[in-house]
């Protein structure tokens, strides 16, 4: 169906359908009013004790961002606590050095939590921090300048021992001339150490990272691979794999753009099944076995992704599309079900007045099975929302 004829159906069916199909099951648990709270939560929440969530914005904040790309008029971001019940808090607000935009996730260890910033720092290539969850003790861990990686995105991710790993989406050993990104680990005592340096043939510009029960890391990146007539010479992106007892980097999938394209991991079953968008829904295994579990129809579905699909109950996986055409210019949120494969179900579509748009990052699962996650408001607004999706 071309893009005209999917318009003209659009019109025909909003006759029938609503446009944000299931909004009584859609409810908005917090927003973001910019300059004190925070804004432009783009690294999600993740879930406490007590159903407290917690997470990043990349701008607002109680203090004055000094920055040097920063709005001295605005904050740099903040870390939060929200409850269900309402209660929100500021734990911390960046203010340049000591970070600048959080537009990672957070992790969670026992009662501290690990994140990184997208910049700021002694030298403005970002930082991986801690702070407590009542908010005391923040904690500068690495400052990155360039050489050992620039511009950190993404969630932490715990593995053994306490070592968390991650990774940069630009910077190297040979940066500035070069700027692939790095694959870093961080042990407790705060040793910094690069595990690996992406390129063009291996895959650069990384966007995900989960971790196998089997302890060996996997991720997306957005472009490399072989250079073809579709993605150009800059190349698809790649599924890759780390060992780290092994130190061994891995090629699991390469994209010629011809089945998908830009790969976003996002979580991984207790058996090692790894499940993740390339804008079709997909899993993965270590040994490279791929397959297409559902294909996205951009007009009523999504289009554009920014994350990985979340394992829920059932072996339900939920994501969102952040763009789509028709139904969908705002962003959606999507569930699938192995019971019915090959289907994508569009379960929120997002855009309607106070819900925000487009959704941020990846959606998280409770274990009762209701979606949380959260949407900014506009491209050219420093609010946000948290949403809640009851299935």
């Amino acid at each position: 169906m071309n893009f005209r004829s999917c318009i003209a159906l659009a019109g025909l069916l909003s006759f029938f359908t609503p446009l944000h199909a299931n909004a009584d099951q859609f409810r908005v648990l917090y927003t973001f009013k910019g300059y004190g709270t925070g804004g432009v939560p783009e690294g999600g929440v993740i879930l406490g004790s007590q159903n407290t969530l917690y997470g990043e914005t990349a701008a607002g904040g109680t203090a004055p961002c000094s920055e040097s790309h920063g709005d001295p008029h605005n904050g740099c971001g903040t870390v939060y606590s929200v409850s269900k019940a309402g209660g929100f808090k500021v734990l911390a607000s960046f203010h340049g050095p000591n970070g600048a935009y959080g537009t990672s996730g957070l992790t969670l260890v026992g009662n501290t939590l690990y994140g990184a910033t997208e910049r700021g720092g002694a030298f403005e290539k970002g930082v991986i921090f801690s702070v407590n969850t009542d908010g005391s003790n923040f904690t500068l861990l690495h400052q990155f300048n360039g050489i050992d990686g620039d511009d950190p995105i993404g969630p932490l991710v715990p593995g053994p021992n306490g070592i968390l790993y991650g990774f940069t989406t630009n910077g190297g050993p040979n940066y500035p001339s070069q700027s692939p990104g790095v694959l870093f680990s961080l042990s407790p005592s705060g040793a910094y150490t690069i595990l690996h340096v992406f390129s063009p043939a291996d895959g650069y510009f990384p966007n995900t990272l989960v971790m196998t029960p089997s302890g060996t890391l996997v991720g997306g990146t957005s472009l490399g691979g072989p250079g073809n007539n579709i993605c150009g010479t800059q190349g698809c992106g790649v599924i890759f794999s780390f060992n780290p007892t092994l130190s061994q980097y891995t090629l699991l999938k390469t994209y010629d753009g011809s089945g998908g394209t830009t790969p976003f991991i996002g979580s991984v079953a207790a058996d090692g099944t790894i499940y993740g968008n390339d804008f079709n829904l997909f899993s993965i295994t270590l040994a490279g076995n791929y397959q297409i579990l559902a294909s996205s129809d951009p007009c009523f579905i999504g289009q554009q992704q920014q994350s990985g699909p979340t394992l829920g109950p059932g072996g339900i996986l939920y994501g969102t599309f952040t763009t789509g055409q028709c139904f969908n210019t705002s962003g959606s949120l999507y569930s699938y079900n192995p019971a019915n494969p090959g289907v994508l179900t569009l379960d929120y579509s997002f855009g309607s007045q106070g819900s925000g748009s487009p959704p941020a990052a990846q959606p998280i699962v409770l274990p009762n099975g209701d979606v949380i996650g959260t949407a900014e408001l506009t491209k050219n607004d420093n609010g946000g929302t948290i949403w809640e999706y009851t299935p």
